[in-house]
């Protein structure tokens, strides 16, 4: 049996969407209740409501064992969706308690009660620096400890360390290190927010760049190195670099709304971030725009797909159709 842990996450939920295509019966866990009704929503939006009858839904915290050994019961395959993502310093504890923690207790009890396959979906964020500043940053690159890395991204780096050591004592692992994920869902996922920032911002978007990659190819990719028995590597899964200066345009014009011209300087952004500390070191005011978050957004990251693209033959879905797709359901729901 095959179990996705976060299942009512954005990840999750697509990738469950492909398994219950091509299988009778699949487990899935959950943490709050309330959220399944996102995942039933998004395959009743996909008329895929008899599908939905396939999945086995198990209670699981990956912070608290005794719920994980009951959930993780007769499973042969375990793909590990679970996550925490945040930016804020307040949040350091709570990202290494759920990301590397929970990762780690996962490894534990798969095992523990004989698991043959994990499979993780880490991020970008895990990955170290760009080696030069015109070559792309690889699966080999290496984490630099030096560096200013956020807190989230060591959160990362430390959870697949987790599962390296997993591979060394019996797992067969595969993990995939998605850029900024886009598509459609219900509840706050990248994509949703992202369509939000862009639509309703008309200051400027910041000039830093990253990768941006489908949901649906993150699934898609996913499930075909597993099919290949890809074990003990890591893949890099992006449709392409680009600024959020052009992202957000993008989805502008997908929306048809005027372009926003000005690109945010690292003074202005900066100074915003500057501005939003002291009140929110004295608790009067939520932090939105971190120091982390400003680093991010000024970075001029570039990730290489060559490694998924030679080993898999894989085509990325062209970013525009994405864009296109993701902010017409984000109009509407």
């Amino acid at each position: 049996m095959k179990i996705v842990v976060g299942g009512t996450g954005f990840v999750g939920t697509h990738l469950l969407l492909a398994l219950t295509a091509r299988e009778q019966q699949v487990v899935a866990t959950y943490r709050k209740s309330d959220k399944i009704t996102r995942v039933k929503a998004l395959f009743a939006h996909e008329n895929r409501q008899a599908d939905f009858e396939k999945i086995s839904w198990r209670y699981a915290d990956v912070t608290d064992i005794p719920s994980l050994e009951l959930a993780l019961t007769d499973i042969t395959t375990l793909y590990n969706c679970s996550g925490f993502v945040s930016f804020e310093p307040k949040d350091y504890q709570k990202l290494l308690k759920i990301n590397i923690e929970g990762t780690a207790n996962l490894v534990n009890c798969a095992l523990h009660l004989g698991i043959e396959t994990f499979i993780h979906v880490s991020s970008i964020a895990a990955l170290g620096a760009m080696p030069l500043p015109d070559l792309p940053i690889n699966e080999e690159a290496e984490w630099n400890r030096e560096l200013k890395n956020s807190d989230y991204s060591i959160s990362k780096y430390g959870a697949e360390i987790e599962v390296w050591r997993g591979e060394q004592e019996g797992l067969r692992v595969l993990i995939v290190n998605p850029g900024v994920i886009l598509g459609i869902g219900f509840g706050n996922n990248s994509g949703r927010l992202l369509t939000k920032f862009a639509t309703q911002n008309t200051y400027g978007f910041p000039p830093g760049t990253t990768a941006f990659v489908s949901v649906t190819d993150v699934v898609a990719a996913l499930l075909e190195l597993e099919a290949k028995q890809l074990f003990g590597k890591r893949f890099i899964l992006s449709a392409g670099n680009y600024s959020v200066f052009e992202i957000g345009n993008k989805i502008r014009a997908a929306a048809r709304l005027a372009t926003v011209n000005k690109q945010l300087s690292a003074g202005m952004l900066w100074t915003a971030s500057v501005l939003e500390y002291l009140p929110a070191l004295f608790g009067l005011k939520r932090r939105r725009l971190s120091f982390a978050m400003v680093r991010s957004a000024l970075s001029l990251d570039q990730y290489s797909n060559d490694s998924v693209r030679e080993q898999l033959g894989f085509t990325f879905e062209n970013i525009d159709t994405t864009v296109a797709t993701m902010t017409e359901f984000y109009s509407k729901n």
